[in-house]
């Protein structure tokens, strides 16, 4: 994942996976998805929460052929908390966002709770 910012104010203006064409005045880093910086801890349900209807029906059905989703998913059933700032946590939703799961940049919001 990419992000595309303005060299000047180092203001993001967009995150993808390609960009074919830098503007001038522009530049591209490694994108980093933000994540909460003190120990937040969240409801198994409160976390699940996060997730639109139609990202979890895609994690759900995912899940039946990705090992790792599964996982997540049978660990979060074991929880009845979630630790936010967690390598797993930060770790399994990079991935959801990365194979599509979840649209570009939501893996920060739901980071951040």
């Amino acid at each position: 994942m990419l992000t595309l910012y303005i060299i000047e104010t180092g203001e993001s203006v967009s995150h993808a996976t390609v960009i074919d064409v830098i503007p001038d005045g522009m530049a591209v880093k490694p994108f980093v998805a933000p994540v909460a910086t003190s120990e937040t801890v969240l409801s198994r349900d409160d976390f699940l929460d996060l997730f639109s209807d139609d990202e979890m029906l895609s994690i759900v059905q995912t899940a039946n052929t990705d090992t790792s989703i599964k996982d997540f998913l049978d660990v979060l059933g074991f929880r009845g908390r979630v630790r936010m700032n967690s390598s797993t946590t930060i770790s399994a939703v990079n991935y959801m966002e990365s194979i599509g799961l979840i649209f570009i940049g939501r893996a920060g919001e739901i980071l951040n709770g």
